[in-house]
Order: C-alpha cells, then structure tokens, then sequence
C-alpha cells in the first residue's frame, strides 16, 4: 500500500530552520510530495517556513511537536490521523534535536545537561518513532532516516569537547541500529546520517566556544552550507537500498563506523 498513486508523504520534524527547513524547501519542489512538517512552537515558526506553507498549502502540513515534553508527543498520533493521506506516511526523517548550551567536557557537565541532552537527542526520537511506526507500517517504502553526528560515532571518535551531545548521539546511534535489525523483515530501510559541519544557527552559535586548535580547524575545514548538505542528504534517501540498511552514512555517500 501507498498514500496514493503518485504521492511521497513524508515526515520531517524540526523545520523552523536548518537543516529541517531545507529539507523541507527541497521536498516540496516536487508538488507530488506530501509533507508534514514538525515545528517546537506553532506560534514561532519562522518566516521562512510560514512563506513555504503559505504557497503550498494542499502538500505541505505544519505541526506542533515538542521532544521535551510527553505529552506532546503522545498527541502526534491524533494530529496525524487527520491530515495523513490514506494512514500512510513513506519516508520519516528524523532531523529535531538540541546541541546544549555550551561546548562540554567529562569533567565539566552537570547533570541537569546530561539529562536533558539524552531526553531529547536520544530517547524522544524513538519515542516519535513509536508512534510513527504504524503509518510507516502501511507504506511499500519503509524509509527512516535520523540525522545523528559524528561526535556520536566511537569508532571514528574525533577528540572535540562535546561530551554530553556526543554521547547523546551515541545513544541514539544504538537505537537505530537495533531498530534496523528489528524491522529488517517487515522491509523497514534505516539508517543513521551524518549531515557534515553544517553552517546553522547552532553551529554560529557554538562555534565562538570552542578554542583555537584542532576542533576549530576541523570545522573552518569542512563547513558546508544546507543546500549542500540535504542535497545530498537526498541523494542518499532516495536511492536506499536494503544492503544500506543498519549503517552511519555521511552526507556524501560515504560509510561512518558506528
């Protein structure tokens, strides 16, 4: 089954800006995509995706999802049994998530920052998932995408004071695994991205707290700009293939160690 004969519906969450927001201006491009999109505050969203919402009003949706709070996310399926197409929903992509408010060590995070960072980077994505699942579930696609970090990877750990975001990461990079090796035979394709050193408000923001050195370099280095980063991002999602299934790709096709 399928939301309908020429259709994608997708699902993309935290799309005020970023990342989020160009997956957003990119999908729906094409006017056979349907999709629903994921803002913290609907009293907040940015001009940006109020102008996309605006001139695509039949195949663009915004919703209210906060990954702090439960409740919020307990109510994502009754939103979305109103809106999707026929209950199916193809591709979800996982983008929301929070860095924290400072660059963080070991021996200097507090655990209110832990904390915080696990319940929404780490434990709320899954929680989405569940209640995702069954609308994915009815699609013939099957597509889960989260957007992780190379921070969360340890077997190409890279020595930058993130500690709480990373292992946040980490974290998560386990769920996803798992759930890939849990719904491999009901067809579910998913994988972990990394979108590369991404120029974003958040990184504009943090990038001033780190200090000279390696870390800085690392990114002054590599940054990309969004448009680069989903496109090909994209390219990814839209050519996965099972074999794919279970694995850390970086945005440019290339494998990360988990």
């Amino acid at each position: 089954m399928s939301s309908s004969n020429n259709s994608t519906v997708y699902f993309v969450t935290g799309t005020t800006s970023g990342i989020g927001l160009e997956y957003v201006n990119k999908l729906i491009l094409n006017p056979s995509n349907f999709v629903i999109a994921t803002v913290r505050d609907l009293s907040k969203i940015s001009n940006d995706l109020q102008k996309l919402s605006q001139s695509n009003p039949k195949n663009l949706k915004i919703i209210e999802l906060e990954l702090e709070s439960q409740s919020s996310i307990d109510q994502l399926d009754e939103k979305l049994q109103t809106i999707v197409p026929n209950g199916v929903i193809d591709v979800f992509i996982q983008n929301a998530g929070i860095y924290g408010n400072q660059s963080s060590t070991l021996t200097h995070t507090d655990r209110s920052s832990w904390l915080q960072l696990y319940q929404v980077n780490s434990l709320a994505p899954v929680l989405i998932f569940q209640k995702v699942y069954p609308y994915l579930q009815k699609s013939e696609v099957k597509k889960t995408i989260f957007i992780s970090s190379l921070s969360g990877s340890i077997g190409s750990y890279f020595p930058a004071p993130v500690a709480s975001y990373g292992q946040s990461k980490a974290a998560l990079n386990y769920s996803i695994k798992a759930l890939s090796e849990e719904l491999r035979s009901e067809g579910f394709k998913i994988i972990a991205i990394h979108p590369g050193v991404v120029i974003t408000k958040t990184l504009e923001k943090n990038y001033k707290t780190f200090a000279p050195g390696v870390f800085q370099d690392f990114i002054d280095a590599n940054k990309i700009t969004t448009d680069v980063s989903v496109g090909k991002q994209l390219e990814i999602v839209d050519n996965l293939t099972d074999d794919q299934s279970g694995k850390f790709w970086n945005y440019d096709g290339t494998e990360v160690q988990w």
